[in-house]
């Protein structure tokens, strides 16, 4: 808990993203990632193959430029 504050605390962040929440999510998702839940696995597993299986059947013309919006 008191390392998540301190996360908080000391990560730079825009005041909209501050005040609408989405630090303290972000952060929160990060640590209890970290805590290594098992009931995160299979759905941690089955992102990662997802985006793995969609990179690789990306056109060959596509940019080697990919942008995964989520976290973890």
């Amino acid at each position: 808990m008191l390392a998540e504050m301190f996360r908080y605390v000391t990560t730079f962040a825009l005041e909209p993203v501050r005040k609408h929440g989405h630090l303290k999510k972000l952060i929160d998702l990060e640590f209890r990632y970290k805590r290594g839940d098992p009931a995160w696995a299979d759905h941690t597993f089955n992102c990662r193959t997802f985006i793995v299986t969609a990179a690789e059947n990306a056109p060959s013309s596509a940019r080697p430029l990919f942008l995964v919006l989520g976290c973890l």
